[in-house]
């Protein structure tokens, strides 16, 4: 049986290395925490606008400096969000397989922005 200690002490957010041409280097990813998913899904479930920037947040938290830390703070992932969505795109699909993330988990966020914008358009009809 683990520990607590075995748990916690448990490296299962190894990082990989990832080539981006367009950037002129690389950059090291590892897996969101679980808090940091469970950030992201909560504040798509309150606020339809919590999916806009999602592919730089998601992206922001899993690229990491040698030590494993989160190269961008919450402050810098808008500026983030500038940067090439063929890019972002390109590495949220790498973030999204490193987290254990299904296309059915990124259409359910996606989706509850568009359901809360349908039901928005759909309370003003007549």
């Amino acid at each position: 049986m683990l520990s607590k200690e075995d748990i916690l002490g448990a490296l299962d957010l190894s990082a990989i290395t990832v080539e981006v041409p367009e950037w002129g280097g690389e950059v090291k990813m590892a897996p969101m925490t679980g808090y940091e998913r469970d950030t992201i899904d909560t504040d798509v479930a309150n606020d339809k606008m919590a999916t806009i920037n999602l592919r730089a947040r998601v992206v922001g938290y899993c690229i990491v400096d040698d030590d494993g830390n989160r190269v961008f703070n919450n402050n810098e992932l808008a500026a983030l969000g500038k940067k090439s969505s063929k890019v972002l795109n390109r590495l949220f699909e790498i973030a999204r397989n490193l987290c254990g993330m299904t296309e059915e988990d990124v259409k359910e966020l996606e989706g509850n922005s568009e359901s809360a914008t349908s039901d928005d358009s759909g309370s003003s009809s007549p």
